[in-house]
């Protein structure tokens, strides 16, 4: 069984006007794809790990039905992740080194998975870990100003190599700093994913234990390894 971070949502991604800024690039904004492109690489080069905290919005495409999440998510290059969920349940999704951890505290399940398990078709993952650049990734296509975008630039991005997880999303960011403000995923069954990121905070200090789990008592784990 393949992981995949987008599925849950993890560039997810970013939307607040709570975002703090991201390092100036130019006087203008990017006019092409190809300056977009670099001009993106070049803001999460800069970063060595990310903390934020993210609404959610989630339609599931067969049945219209609409879940709404508030949690936190951690980074750490080269591919450290933490995931959390606070509300409605709590739900945690942890990639280590070598590991792959996803618990539910509603179902009291935890999965215990290899590294080799995650999605390696994982595009967001490779772009903001460095491991790749949006151009190579996707084909760009610069979307007109419209109303609801509030001055952010909005690209549509299409994946050249579409996963089951991730068959076409559209970005927004800060045209000055490339900083990805939103994000929308659609993947293959019609579900659509919005992420918001808010109170985000640049290469913070990251404890060690940001990365650990331990079941709680009582709950079932699968161990896939």
């Amino acid at each position: 069984m393949k992981y995949s971070i987008g599925r849950l949502a993890f560039m997810p991604v970013l939307l607040s006007a709570l975002l703090l800024p991201g390092p100036a690039l130019a006087a203008e904004a990017p006019a092409t794809p190809a300056e977009w492109s670099a001009a993106v690489r070049k803001t999460y080069a800069e970063y060595r790990s990310m903390g934020a905290e993210f609404d959610q919005v989630f339609v599931r495409g067969e049945s219209g039905i609409t879940e709404e999440r508030q949690g936190r998510f951690l980074f750490q290059k080269p591919l450290r992740v933490r995931w959390s969920t606070d509300a409605p349940f709590e739900e945690l999704l942890i990639v280590t080194d070598d590991l792959i951890w996803q618990y539910d505290a509603f179902e009291e399940i935890a999965y215990k998975a290899p590294i080799e398990a995650l999605d390696d078709k994982n595009a967001f993952l490779q772009v903001l870990f460095g491991l790749s650049s949006l151009q190579d990734t996707f084909k760009i296509t610069i979307q007109p100003d419209r109303s609801g975008d509030d001055g952010l630039a909005h690209l549509l991005l299409e994946p050249y190599e579409p996963a089951s997880s991730l068959m076409l999303a559209e970005i927004w960011l800060e045209p000055k700093t490339a900083l990805i403000r939103r994000i929308e995923i659609k993947d293959a069954f019609g579900n659509l994913n919005r992420v918001s990121l808010k109170k985000i905070d640049k290469n913070p200090r990251v404890p060690a234990e940001a990365f650990t789990f331990t079941p709680p008592p009582g709950v079932e784990v699968e161990d896939r390894t």
